[in-house]
């Protein structure tokens, strides 16, 4: 009786495997090309992927260096305006060194200062003084001198004496001409280029001083423009990188908002500027907008922007169009959607393949 059982078990089990593998082999049903495309409005016309975005662009906010975040002063949803202060990176060792800047321009501007004060008037007084008692010496040694001689003359004298006096009166009189000399130099004040030399230290410090103050408002980063915060990736004790993958906050100005429409480079024959335009957005429902074109951007860039669909080309180069998006209060759209454009075609059908289909 078991192997009976066993053997009935067996076969089932031959038969359900079999039943298995052949409706796995099964032929998908075909799904309309409609509904998996919005059907295009217009009887010629170029389709191509398109992104939402604010009136004034999606705009990254990234810090100017990397460090840690001190302060958030906006949320999303936050209207801000511009120059309005968004987020403080840590600033301490630039206050710092901004005060070591102020002392350096401090002392610069104080030599320079000496050196345009000169002359001093007690050293004037200190030199004449000088000059007075170099010029006693010298008549001094000038009047032994004649004594001297007048000796020798009389016979009297002897030849190393006038020597010796000679001597003398020579040291004194070279005494005399440089307590002159330096009376005359401290008159003249302080030499041109030393002033030039101190003018140029103070325009350093100057200079190095406002850099750290440049930095030092730099890291209070400010809004760009008049808007709204979209998304913010920062709090206050983060890290955050200076130009990193992830920006700190995005804003966009969202009183109106447009579509950048990406065309491939083998649709853009057909693309007339102020050529009528759609959008439809994804979804149940295929609801629509009408557009406005705004312009052609006449550079063709490489396709980055990626929607995931299976049959999408991604070895081509696309033009951007920009629209404004026309009053469409019963569709909600938000800033990065993904959504399908099409966009009226000076060509006519049979011209190309990929008029009317899909982006």
């Amino acid at each position: 009786m078991t192997r009976i059982v066993v053997g009935v078990l067996a076969v089932a089990g031959v038969v359900i495997t079999v039943f298995a593998v052949m409706l796995s082999r099964r032929p998908a049903p075909d799904q309309a090309v409609s509904e998996l495309l919005p059907p295009s409005p217009f009887a010629s016309s170029i389709a191509a992927e398109g992104i939402v975005e604010a009136y004034s662009r999606n705009r990254r906010i990234d810090a100017p260096e990397t460090g840690i975040v001190l302060e958030v002063m906006a949320g999303v949803g936050d209207a801000v305006r511009s120059g309005q202060p968004l987020f403080r990176v840590d600033d301490r060792v630039l206050r710092a060194r901004e005060m070591e800047g102020e002392a350096s321009v401090q002392v610069a501007e104080a030599k320079l200062a000496r050196l345009k004060a000169l002359p001093r008037p007690e050293r004037i007084e200190m030199l004449t003084d000088s000059v007075a008692g170099a010029e006693a010496e010298m008549n001094e040694a000038s009047t032994r001198l004649e004594r001297v001689r007048r000796a020798i003359d009389s016979g009297a004298g002897t030849a190393d004496e006038l020597s010796v006096a000679v001597n003398q009166a020579a040291a004194a009189r070279a005494r005399h001409d440089e307590a002159v000399a330096a009376l005359k130099l401290e008159q003249a004040g302080a030499w041109a280029p030393d002033i030039k030399i101190a003018e140029a230290d103070v325009t350093q410090a100057q200079g190095s001083l406002r850099s750290i103050r440049a930095r030092i408002d730099r890291l209070t980063v400010k809004a760009p423009c008049d808007g709204e915060i979209l998304k913010r990736n920062i709090e206050p004790g983060e890290a955050v990188t200076a130009g990193g993958a992830i920006p700190a906050m995005m804003i966009g100005d969202m009183s109106r908002l447009r579509i950048r429409a990406r065309v491939d480079e083998e649709d853009v024959q057909g693309l007339q500027p102020g050529a009528a335009a759609v959008a439809r957005v994804r979804g149940g429902g295929f609801g629509t907008t009408g557009l406005s074109m705004v312009r052609i951007e006449p550079l063709a860039l490489n396709k980055v922007d990626l929607t995931g669909m299976p049959a999408e080309r991604v070895d081509t180069r696309v033009v951007e169009v920009l629209f404004d998006v026309e009053d469409a209060p019963e569709l909600v759209l938000y800033p990065g959607m993904l959504v399908d454009v099409f966009i009226e075609s000076s060509r006519r059908d049979g011209d190309a393949a990929s008029e009317s289909g899909g982006p």
